[in-house]
């Protein structure tokens, strides 16, 4: 997982920064913060080409083939929005660095669940990426509709993760199980069945498929230009 904590610690630079030097230019803080994603994307490549492979707490989260493809697509999207937030954020104001480390954080969030194994760590990991896109999404606190669509995502999201949480837990309830490799063992049941209806509706509401896609316009057309982009791109990807 050094990936993630590169750039974990390049985030936290990026937001020290900064708050340290007030008079910085936002262009700056841009081109530090798509420096950390390509750095870290380098290290992935580097992981991919030399065969490296691992786990974390228990299997929970597992470095191989596959989470390294849909890593590597993740950071490539989050380097394009980077570049393309540049000439946007002149518009704001206030918090512009903030915007730039929501942005990564959400990243890396999605890094973690590229990774994840079980139900509990896709629903943390889920959870954790999409809150900075909660924020990111009203990032516009002086337009009507980004405040509105910010709110409306915020309301369904809320829903979204606590019908994600429920179908956990009757899965959990019907198999006594959490990772993926040990369901395929446990017996059908009716429980069992609607733990992952509501987790599949869920998780569908996430990456606005059909039919939990009622959000998409509204969110789309209130967010900031590259946070739409972001949002219909990456979490898909992740």
């Amino acid at each position: 997982m050094a990936p993630e904590i590169f750039l974990t610690i390049w985030l936290c630079v990026v937001l020290a920064v900064d708050f340290t030097f007030k008079q910085i230019d936002h262009e700056n803080l841009a081109y530090l913060s798509v420096g950390g994603v390509i750095a870290t994307l380098i290290n992935l490549i580097w992981f991919d080409y030399t065969g490296v492979q691992g786990a974390l707490f228990k299997d929970m989260f597992v470095l191989d083939g596959v989470a390294i493809f849909f890593k590597i697509l993740v950071l490539i999207s989050t380097a394009m929005v980077l570049l393309a937030s540049i000439d946007y954020v002149k518009s704001f104001k206030y918090f512009r660095g903030e915007y730039y480390f929501l942005i990564m954080m959400s990243a890396l969030g999605m890094m973690f669940m590229a990774s994840a194994q079980d139900l509990l760590s896709v629903f943390v990991t889920l959870e954790f990426s999409t809150f900075g896109f909660y924020v990111l999404v009203a990032y516009l606190r002086e337009d009507q509709k980004s405040s509105e669509a910010g709110l409306k995502f915020f309301i369904l999201g809320v829903f979204a993760a606590g019908l994600l949480a429920y179908g956990i837990s009757l899965v959990y309830g019907e198999t006594g199980t959490l990772v993926f490799s040990e369901m395929t063992s446990a017996p059908g049941s009716y429980g069992l069945a609607i733990g992952f209806i509501m987790i599949f509706a869920a998780l569908g509401f996430k990456i606005g498929a059909v039919p939990f896609h009622s959000w998409i316009p509204d969110t789309y057309q209130g967010a900031p230009t590259p946070v739409t982009a972001f949002l219909s791109i990456a979490p898909k990807a992740a």
